[in-house]
């Protein structure tokens, strides 16, 4: 017996190949980390911004109104940060507060992010360039 076909109401996720590197999109005033994909859309063959492991679709290559390339943080690092990996005390928005440390590989930086975490009472937060690796708040 065949598959039943997908309804409208479900989505289908799909895991693609990107076409270029993550880039920051702007799409009717609300910005997204975005890479390029093709896929199907309306029985028609596109090319996408799409965000996520799961290839989430954000609009059509040539619908955005900004385009924005981001760093390489193994060579910029993010936020004007000394180093690519960094350890910063945050709010509860997510805002940096204060920078704690930095360093130049992630077993030297999740040390600090462990010492830190025991002796901060606030929210602590590693990451790796513009991506958030842990947060002090979201782990048990």
């Amino acid at each position: 017996m065949p598959a039943p076909l997908l309804k409208s109401t479900e989505i289908q996720t799909t895991i693609r190949k990107p076409l270029s590197w993550p880039m920051l999109i702007c799409y009717q005033s609300e910005w997204q980390v975005c890479y390029k994909a093709k896929g199907k859309l309306d029985w028609r063959t596109i090319t996408a911004w799409v965000y996520g492991r799961e290839s989430v679709y954000f609009c059509e290559v040539g619908q955005e109104q900004h385009v924005v390339d981001l760093p390489d943080p193994r060579k910029v690092p993010f936020f004007d940060a000394k180093f690519p990996f960094t350890v910063d005390e945050i709010t509860s928005d997510g805002f940096r507060c204060t920078e704690l440390a930095g360093a130049g590989n992630i077993m030297a930086a999740n040390a600090a992010y462990q010492v830190y975490k025991h002796n901060i009472n606030g929210i602590v937060r590693l990451r790796h360039g513009g991506r958030i690796v842990r947060r002090s708040d979201e782990e048990k």
